[in-house]
């Protein structure tokens, strides 16, 4: 440090590195925010959001919505929704580096225990490089899409619906007291005892018609269905 003359120079040395620390914070905030901005770029929902947008025009039918990132692998994923507002399929991405990589959740290594962090983040389930083609990308997401006719949701959607259909028939030919047996003393979900509530003639034709309430087929499987059918009498 050299000497200076006057307590005036003293000043006007103070004074020069004191606006040579205010430019340099000026020129660390710039940066600061560059970084910031970087780091927002860098973020795994951004590629996964620019996947989404090269995935919508193939999949008009259905709303893509990105949800993440989950976990320790910081995993994102693009849902499907359809006009109910259910998930029919998604695919999920992990990110590895400066690429993107797939999750196939049909596929369990068993690597991690029940409840540990490893399997509570998905890591049995392994991962592979994300196809670079749109056409790749798109296969993925469409082998995840539940098939026509299939919807995600409730499986037995499909048989209440069925019923509902008959009911609707047999009450335009029977206005009065009925239910969805069409007359049978058995549930056709379950074939137990008829549980649920009997249609009166003043609610012939409404949407809110009650049926099976309580019946334990609604949410049983197909088999589990069979089986009862099969111990009811004839």
């Amino acid at each position: 440090m050299k000497t200076l003359a006057s307590l005036a120079e003293i000043y006007a040395e103070y004074d020069k590195w004191e606006q040579r620390l205010q430019r340099a914070r000026r020129r660390r905030e710039v940066a600061e925010r560059s970084i910031e901005r970087c780091y927002k770029h860098l973020a795994p929902t951004v590629m996964v959001e620019q996947v989404a947008a090269l995935l919508r025009p193939h999949f008009p039918q259905y709303r893509l919505r990105v949800l993440g990132p989950f976990g320790l692998c910081s995993e994102t994923a693009i849902h499907a929704y359809d006009e109910r507002g259910e998930c029919v399929g998604s695919v999920a991405f992990r990110p590895s580096g400066n690429r993107l990589n797939v999750v196939d959740y049909r596929r369990d290594s068993g690597r991690f225990a029940p409840n540990t962090l490893g399997a509570l983040n998905g890591l049995n389930h392994p991962e592979a490089a994300a196809p670079t083609s749109v056409a790749g990308l798109v296969q993925v997401l469409a082998d995840s899409i539940d098939p026509p006719g299939q919807p995600a949701g409730n499986p037995e959607d499909g048989v209440i619906d069925a019923i509902d259909a008959l009911v609707s028939v047999q009450l335009e030919r029977e206005p009065s007291g009925y239910d969805h047996n069409v007359g049978q003393p058995r549930c056709e979900l379950c074939g137990g005892d008829w549980h649920g509530d009997v249609v009166s003639a003043n609610e012939v034709g409404t949407v809110d018609r009650p049926r099976i309430q309580g019946c334990p087929g609604a949410y049983a499987t197909a088999d589990a269905r069979d089986a009862w059918k099969k111990q009811r009498p004839t």
